[in-house]
């Protein structure tokens, strides 16, 4: 019984940490993402394999925190400029020149 609860609570450890390293602002849109079955990464392998402040790989997103140095306006930016990715990739793909065309 009590390697369960340990073994929970490391697993909830685990789980907020990234969360919290995120601004207030990103928790509603990353949640979203969550609850539609996306998932998000918080300095990734893929930051380290890509120097840049995040990537969307079809309903995957990786912010890469360390890039940012402390700029909270641009790490939501880029949650929300990420999420965006994923929205685009559900419908056929990013809207690059006709905006007045359907998505779907």
């Amino acid at each position: 019984m009590l390697n369960r609860f340990l073994l929970a609570l490391g697993t909830l450890t685990i789980t907020i940490a990234p969360v919290q390293a995120l601004p207030t602002q990103s928790f509603e849109l990353l949640g979203n993402l969550t609850a539609a079955g996306g998932r998000y990464y918080v300095d990734s392998d893929a930051c380290a394999k890509y120097p840049v402040y995040g990537l969307a790989r079809g309903w995957v997103i990786h912010i890469c925190k360390k890039f940012h140095d402390g700029n909270v306006n641009e790490l939501t930016d880029t949650v929300r400029h990420e999420v965006w990715h994923v929205i685009q990739a559900c419908n056929s793909g990013p809207l690059l020149y006709d905006l007045d065309s359907p998505v779907g």
